[in-house]
């Protein structure tokens, strides 16, 4: 049953970030030693803020990667994300740097799926109890500031810049591109709104052209302090 639940949170994540291999993924392929946290405790963080401004330059493509170094600074924030086709799933993501998660989701049954991942340690509470998974989810799921870093934009092509907009009521610069997850994944589309304050990406939406998910929004959000924390009673099982 827990195999079953995770499947869709796989998917949510992936085609959220829209360059990561859902096969890969579901490889477990480990991440990098010394990247996780410790296990146990709690973590907060304050809303995070960019030191400077962001402003579009002659070449589309490199501001896309000048996002990527901005936003490997961002220091924690909330994704949420809502797809559409093969069982719509609406999903809410918190992120503390470098390994903490807090996601919160229904599977395409309607059930309630809430999961908490400290570093190696992974929590699911699906039916009302907590339990620690025998299953390191966090090595699994690529670290969402990567998407736009230069191995990330492998898979991203004719980038354009759309000119001014807003996203969430704040002012941005609106970009679009196509591009497929690595090995022959899925192609798709996509439109994407960087802060103009912040340098920060605030709204993407995503076309698929292929398999069960037809498309994905999602819209971060840096100003919530946000704190995930181990639930109480299973860190030691």
């Amino acid at each position: 049953m827990k195999n079953n639940l995770l499947l869709p949170l796989f998917i949510l994540l992936v085609f959220a970030i829209g360059c990561s291999s859902l096969r890969d993924m579901a490889g477990g392929n480990s991440a990098a030693p010394g990247n996780s946290a410790a296990n146990t405790g709690t973590a907060t963080a304050p809303a995070d803020t960019a030191s400077s401004s962001f402003a579009p330059s002659s070449d589309p493509r490199a501001d896309i990667e000048k996002l990527g170094e901005r936003f490997l600074a961002a220091k924690s924030f909330r994704a949420k994300m809502q797809s559409t086709g093969g069982g719509p799933m609406n999903a809410e993501v918190d992120f503390i740097a470098p390994d903490r998660f807090r996601i919160t989701t229904n599977t395409p049954q309607g059930e309630a799926v809430n999961m908490i991942i400290v570093g190696e340690a992974t929590y699911m509470n699906a039916g009302g109890s907590w339990q620690k998974m025998p299953v390191d989810v966090g090595s699994m799921i690529p670290d969402f500031r990567d998407t736009f870093n230069r191995e990330g934009m492998k898979g991203i092509k004719e980038v354009t810049f759309e000119g001014e907009d807003t996203a969430e009521g704040k002012p941005a610069y609106r970009y679009s591109y196509s591009g497929q997850a690595p090995e022959g994944g899925i192609q798709f589309t996509a439109k994407l709104w960087i802060s103009k304050d912040s340098g920060y990406p605030l709204k993407i939406n995503a076309d698929y052209s292929s398999g069960a998910m037809k498309s994905m929004s999602v819209v971060y959000d840096y100003e919530t302090p946000i704190s995930i924390e181990v639930p109480p009673g299973v860190g030691s099982k």
